[in-house]
Order: C-alpha cells, then sequence, then structure tokens
C-alpha cells in the first residue's frame, strides 16, 4: 500500500535533511506539501547553539521532490553559514 503524494512527499522532506546532514540530534523541521501537481517544501533550522534560525521555502512540481528537497537543503546551509556544522 502505497499513498502517491504522501510518498512523493517524504521524498523531498528526506531529502533536504540529507542534504543539511541531520540527524535525530539536529533542530530542523520541514513539512512538504502537494497542491494541484505543485510540490511546496517548508521548512526551518536552528544554529548549534540553538539562537538563531534560518527558513527557506520552495515550490517545483511534484515530479522534481528531489530536486525541492536538495535545494532546500544547499539554502539552509548557505543561510546558516558557520553557525550550523554539517556532520
Amino acid at each position: 500500500i502505497n499513498h502517491k503524494e504522501t510518498s512523493i512527499c517524504a521524498k523531498a522532506e528526506r531529502k533536504m535533511l540529507q542534504t543539511i546532514g541531520g540527524d535525530c540530534e539536529t533542530a530542523v523541521g520541514g513539512l512538504a506539501e502537494i497542491e494541484k501537481g505543485n510540490l511546496k517544501l517548508k521548512a526551518q533550522l536552528f544554529s548549534d547553539l540553538g539562537d538563531e534560525s534560518f527558513e527557506y521555502e520552495l515550490s517545483g512540481r511534484d515530479v522534481d521532490a528531489f530536486y525541492v528537497g536538495k535545494a532546500v537543503g544547499e539554502k539552509l546551509l548557505s543561510l546558516a553559514g558557520e553557525k550550523f556544522k554539517k556532520k
């Protein structure tokens, strides 16, 4: 049993987490949603000290879930700079 939209959203969220090098101890959140064939991924990453947060949102086609997830992860890393160390 598989729900296509849920699978697509999970792919984008997981790719974002993989891109930033996140694990169970990473202060990060992501929410992917599909509306009318468009995927939107919103994510927030906290600095290593937890005193700053960095947010980014990107939309794309649902078939581009891996690209959207990777792009969001890369942008979060760029925004955080030295305040977040990729693991």
